[in-house]
């Protein structure tokens, strides 16, 4: 599976392949602040807040999903269905 490490305050892109059938991401927390990412689409539309590292299942068109991460721990992010870009 397709895996990014995101610092904090930034961002990574990636091409999202589901085309809204449901796909496990994972967010594992590398330090020890609180997690706090979004996901976002492009074309924009849909947005997912988390507070919290583990396994969800995101939902998206096909296009591109951006992970940000907001927090001030970095992150992991791995999913099925998405691509880096």
């Amino acid at each position: 599976m397709p895996s990014s490490k995101i610092n904090p305050g930034q961002q990574q892109t990636f091409v999202y392949v589901g085309n809204l059938v449901p796909n496990p991401v994972s967010v594992k927390n590398l330090g020890t602040a609180p997690v706090q990412f979004r996901l976002t689409s492009d074309p924009p539309g849909w947005s997912y807040y988390g507070r919290s590292a583990g396994t969800l299942y995101v939902q998206f068109p096909t296009g591109k999903q951006i992970v940000h991460n907001d927090g001030t721990s970095p992150i992991e992010y791995t999913g099925d269905g998405i691509r880096p870009t």
